[in-house]
């Protein structure tokens, strides 16, 4: 590859020769770290792992692959990162604060500095497509990036929990053409994202190079990702030295599965003046289960093919971590930290949620630098450990380099979510637009209108209801009204009621409706809650409006609730707080005077209530519908849906051809009553779906 940018300096091509070498700590290159480490992985992997190995051996030893990394990193990447003194962060602390910003680097991140070398090796072993993992979206996007860049197809495996947490890192590695895939099981974090990716790497092992995005997994991973990550250590060590400074006193970073640290850690551990520490993720505190300090918290085991420390039960089964930080949030660590615990070289210790956040909150606002989560882990590590260290000659300060492993955009929701920053909504940005108006212009601009799709949770259980509305999204329903039953409905028919009367007996509670809400939002539909007002009442106005916005919700339908009693019920306040759309009903009843009223309260749609009845007992295509639309459009420009009787696909298409959404409830409901086999009622629901969006597909709306 000739790059399209200047040759990099000799000093950087010396550099990475050197990082790449790691011949001072050889330790790792026959797999194993002490007794940790290895290759546990199937014998159909075996082959593939040889392979990375034997490429990877010879493109350390050759001159233009030095050279080619060094016009990467400098060129593209933006190395070195800048080393920067952040002393109101460390104001009190007794110690300077030095900080590694690996944030700066292109993608944001540290784990470019990785991606490239392995992107390049893929090229390298003439394979042309890539998978990855990722857990806070950083490892996809950078993964993305250099497939974009050396015209590599990308896969990457994303947890649904992390997907709901790294929203805008999914929509960058989806820009950059790389294909996000959710996964749904297990805890549906990073372990079980992982898990799927050797899945796919055991399929499709001939054409396919898997970049590991952590020090972890089986030889040669560890060794790999760290010699690859050494750039940062090595830099620092040139920076502190450009300072006048002979070493550091202290070195820091956070611990997941460890790739920065080790980057930063590993020039810097024949140095016996320096000491090292890593921060793992404490969760809620070591002592409950909600925590990812697999060194702290863990015990030795294999997973993901090393032997390491990891969350483990006595029967060795594998814990669910839980760390505030996606990147973090894996039971697990690499096997050099392993066995840098051991020998007594690293010191590792957890920082909670907690800490963790204040750390985030304090850097941001006394350094004007906003740092991921994860890396508040260690600032917050930092400032513990500064009043233990030694002072320096004369009594100088002890020196602490921290590793910023990365920048905290991506972090904004869980940062308005966790430091209380009420009011801060997306609205705020300059964005008004809601998802469920998104949506719906952009089935306008495909000159049709929206499919509609209603389910209780909870019918015939949680998990049926929830495969069922997935399944609904897979056909081209576009919204899916998620229903959270409620004891007396005062305009559900028998359908819909024996629906919610056996999600009622099943247990089916508020909490339950959030999570269908967020399994909707993660299949890529949009999602609104519909159900009526004393349920909300009860759960708490402001804190049902909270949730169902981190869910991803985009607004609720409440048939009991109108404008007026909103404004007195706190509904308005709390929806204008979390940018949810207030969808509000309209009958045929309705004077002209209350449309009015109804139609400029409303945000996301005006649900016309198209017959006089109840749930699936009307008739939506008659003459009453469409006048109906009429006298809404005549006093508003919002767009205007149609429900209440709408069960074929003929009916689907006559209100497609006037109004900008389709609503369908008892229809769906009625194809999981008449199909007892779980299978057999997601196959009527799907070609119930299939059926509707074709005839709605087919019908086209007048502009």
């Amino acid at each position: 590859m000739t790059p399209p940018w200047a040759a990099p300096p000799k000093a950087y091509v010396a550099l990475v020769a050197e990082a790449l070498d790691g011949a001072e700590l050889p330790e790792g290159w026959d797999g194993h770290f002490g007794p940790f480490g290895g290759r546990f992985m199937p014998e159909a992997l075996m082959a593939a792992l040889a392979e990375v190995t034997e490429a990877y051996h010879l493109a350390r030893e050759d001159p233009e692959f030095h050279a080619e990394i060094a016009a990467l990193l400098t060129g593209f990447a933006g190395r070195p990162s800048p080393l920067t003194e952040a002393p109101r962060f460390a104001e009190g602390a007794g110690a300077r604060i030095l900080l590694k910003r690996e944030d700066l680097n292109h993608t944001g991140s540290h784990k470019i500095n990785n991606v490239l070398g392995q992107a390049l090796l893929t090229r390298r072993m003439g394979k042309r497509r890539v998978i990855a993992e990722t857990g806070a979206g950083q490892h996809g996007v950078a993964t993305a990036t250099a497939a974009a860049l050396l015209g590599l197809e990308c896969v990457v495996y994303m947890g649904e929990e992390d997907i709901r947490r790294q929203v805008l890192n999914v929509a960058r590695m989806r820009v950059l053409g790389a294909q996000v895939v959710p996964v749904s099981v297990g805890s549906r974090t990073l372990k079980d994202t992982l898990n799927e990716a050797i899945r796919d790497w055991v399929t499709n092992v001939d054409t396919t190079h898997y970049v590991l995005g952590t020090a972890a997994g089986p030889h040669p991973f560890p060794a790999l990702v760290r010699d690859f990550h050494r750039v940062i250590g090595l830099e620092a060590g040139a920076q502190v030295a450009a300072l006048g400074l002979p070493a550091p006193t202290a070195v820091a970073a956070c611990v997941g599965g460890g790739s920065n640290a080790i980057g930063l850690f590993h020039p810097f551990v024949p140095d016996s003046r320096v000491r090292l520490y890593g921060f793992e993720a404490g969760g809620h505190g070591v002592a409950t289960d909600r925590h990812a300090a697999s060194i702290t918290g863990g015990s030795v085991g294999v997973l993901h093919g090393a032997r390491t420390y990891l969350l483990q039960d006595r029967y060795g089964q594998t814990r669910e971590s839980h760390s505030i930080s996606a990147g973090l949030d894996y039971p697990a660590v690499g096997p050099e930290h392993a066995w840098l615990h051991n020998t007594g070289r690293v010191r590792y210790e957890p920082v909670d949620d907690d800490e963790a956040m204040w750390a985030f909150a304090r850097l941001s606002r006394t350094e004007g630098t906003v740092p991921a989560i994860e890396s508040a882990h260690a600032l917050a590590g930092a400032l513990r450990i500064a009043p233990t260290l030694p002072t320096g000659p004369e009594g100088a300060p002890p020196v602490i380099v921290v590793c910023l492993s990365g920048r905290g955009d991506k972090d904004m929701h869980t940062a308005i979510e966790h430091l209380g920053l009420k009011g801060t909504t997306v609205g705020d940005a300059g964005a008004s637009e809601t998802g469920l108006s998104r949506t719906l212009r952009r089935v306008r601009a495909d000159d049709r209108a929206a499919l509609i799709g209603y389910l209780p949770v909870g019918f015939p259980t949680a998990a049926d209801s929830i495969a069922a509305m997935e399944a609904m999204v897979a056909a081209g329903v576009d919204v899916i009204e998620v229903g959270l039953p409620y004891s007396d409905p005062a305009i559900d028919g028998p359908v819909i009621q024996h629906a919610v009367d056996v999600a009622l007996a099943g247990g089916t509670v508020t909490p339950h409706v959030f999570e269908a809400v967020e399994a909707v939002t993660v299949a890529g539909a949009a999602a609104v809650c519909m159900t009526y007002w004393n349920p909300v009442e009860c759960y708490g106005v402001e804190r049902f409006a909270e949730e169902l916005a981190t869910a991803g919700g985009c607004g609720l339908i409440i048939p009991d609730l109108i404008p007026e009693e909103a404004d007195q019920s706190g509904w308005t306040a709390a929806s204008d707080a979390h940018q949810l759309d207030r969808i509000y009903l309209v009958a045929p009843s309705s004077t002209t005077e209350r449309l009015t009223r109804t139609a400029a309260a409303s945000r996301g749609f005006v649900y016309a209530a198209a017959s006089m009845g109840v749930t699936g007992t009307g008739d939506a295509s008659a003459d009453a519908a469409r006048n109906l639309v009429g006298r809404v459009r005549a006093v508003t420009d919002v767009p205007v849906c149609v429900g209440l009787g709408v069960s074929t696909g003929t009916q689907a298409a006559g209100i497609a051809a006037y109004a900008d959404g389709v609503i369908v409830g008892a229809g769906f409901v009625r194809r999981l009553i008449d199909n007892g086999d779980p299978a057999a009622r997601l196959d009527a629901v799907r070609d119930f779906a299939t059926q509707l969006a074709d005839s709605v597909r087919d019908a086209r709306v007048p502009v």
